[in-house]
């Protein structure tokens, strides 16, 4: 186990990239020798938690080095459910924020026009997780505080540096990124760069404080995801975990904490859970969630993050992640999911329309304007995953489905939408991801969004890259 610490310099409010000022990040490795073994299976023994020990807080910070984390997602544009896209919070730039950057060395070709897309998409995952969690939880709700523009988009900056910078690794990556001015306390920078590394959580402090002088809420932080050769850039989930180290994840003391060499639990089905080489045993292996779920923020909701306390609990005499100021509090909640609508393509004046009002299978469904038509009309009905049934309202048993047959060409793709009786396929399934201005983008089961392209075509189900064609409102 390696561990280094060297103090950091007092770090300044960015003041755009005059600033010079290098800030020293500070380093430590917490990794086991070589790659951490992977979990053994679910067991039912299940470990208590640790007793609460008075810790004296850190002002120096730690870097937890992720060198392998469990594939939560195979892809930026899945999910399911309803996305909570970020909104608007005051300007856009001041107080606490997250700052999302992109950085690449001055030898390296810029890739930010072609990772654009995602990167909102993972700023949206990244915000739906805390929105979900604080729901799960029946709390007020949280949302990322980003910097974002006058349309509530978050900022990407694109930040070069020396390529020997990024050939050195994660540590001269944030050094540099530091002396380009990037050090406010003000900011949690999370960075996307060109190099190898899986992903770091620069800025983690161990301090249970639970007052708002925290460290973790009061210091500059930068999580680091590696989009190179060896990185964790394909699983969306790591901005997730990362970004909760540098706010505070997971204490030493907390319920099924990995420890003070951790800074991981261990509880199958959390994003900040893994055995990474420090699960005492017993129970030696990662135990069952109290509330089973699948890559969410705080499974057993009361290690790191609950808006809602149980009294008496360690959330409520400890670090509370929802108490950062890095989080919008309350408002924002989205307008409840009607439960028949129209889709409206926000292009055209086209709306989801089954064509000539047939109910027979494989019925193109088609870019056709608005009207009353019930042809137009579709019931809304949540899954037990959270994805969507759409069905037909000419027809209660017929649904949106993705054609899968790619010897069938419509409209010149083999890639569009049709009507089928509902039989439980994966390409009957939606998700509804909230965007911009109370728009979805309706996503199918291989990521492909529903895409009105023209007048009186079959809608599309293509890649998605954030076009008003793939963007549609629910119009009660």
């Amino acid at each position: 186990m390696i561990f280094r610490r060297t103090s950091a310099r007092p770090a300044s409010r960015v003041r755009g990239a005059a600033i010079l000022a290098l800030a020293t990040a500070t380093l430590s490795t917490l990794v086991a020798a070589g790659a951490a073994a992977q979990a053994d299976p679910v067991g039912s023994a299940a470990a208590g938690p640790r007793p609460a020990a008075a810790t004296a807080a850190d002002p120096k910070p730690r870097t937890i080095e992720d060198k392998r984390l469990p594939l939560s997602s195979k892809s930026a544009r899945s999910g399911a459910g309803i996305a909570s896209a970020p909104r608007c919070d005051g300007n856009g730039t001041s107080g606490p924020r997250v700052q999302l950057m992109y950085v690449r060395g001055d030898r390296q070709p810029d890739r930010f026009d072609q990772f654009r897309t995602q990167f909102q998409a993972r700023a949206v995952n990244l915000n739906t997780k805390f929105v979900e969690a604080s729901a799960r939880m029946g709390g007020e709700r949280r949302e990322v505080r980003f910097v974002h523009d006058a349309g509530c988009t978050p900022t990407v900056l694109r930040v070069t540096v020396p390529q020997a910078a990024i050939d050195g690794g994660g540590q001269t990556t944030q050094q540099a990124i530091a002396a380009q001015g990037h050090t406010s306390n003000d900011r949690k920078y999370l960075v996307w760069a060109e190099n190898g590394v899986c992903g770091l959580g620069f800025g983690y402090h161990n301090d249970e404080r639970p007052g708002q002088e925290n460290f973790n809420n009061t210091q500059v932080g930068w999580p680091m995801i590696g989009m190179g050769q060896g990185g964790c850039f394909g699983d969306i989930n790591v901005d997730v975990h990362e970004l909760l180290h540098t706010m505070g994840a997971v204490q030493r003391n907390a319920p099924k904490s990995t420890g003070p060499n951790g800074a991981h639990c261990y509880v199958d089905g959390d994003l900040m859970c893994y055995n990474d080489g420090n699960i005492p045993n017993p129970p030696g292996r990662l135990v069952p969630c109290d509330y089973p779920q699948r890559a969410v923020i705080d499974c057993n909701r009361n290690m790191y993050f609950n808006p809602n306390p149980q009294p008496g609990s360690y959330l409520t005499r400890n670090w509370n992640i929802a108490n950062s100021r890095f989080l919008i509090r309350g408002g924002g909640g989205s307008q409840p999911m009607p439960t028949q609508a129209q889709l409206r393509s926000a292009v055209g004046g086209w709306s989801a329309d089954v064509d000539m009002g047939s109910t027979a299978n494989g019925t193109k469904v088609k870019a056709e304007l608005s009207s009353s038509h019930p042809a137009q009309r579709w019931n809304l009905d949540q899954l037990s995953d959270g994805r969507y049934r759409v069905t037909s309202a000419l027809d209660a048993s017929k649904v949106l489905d993705a054609n899968t047959n790619r010897s069938r060409v419509v409209d010149g793709t083999s890639h569009f939408a049709q009507i089928w009786g509902w039989g439980n396929g994966e390409n009957q399934k939606w998700t509804l991801r909230q965007i911009a201005g109370g728009q979805y983008e309706v996503v199918g089961h291989d990521g492909g969004c529903l895409t009105a392209s023209r007048h009186n075509a079959a809608l599309g189900v293509w890649g998605c890259d954030g076009t008003a064609s793939q963007r549609w409102t629910l119009a009660p």
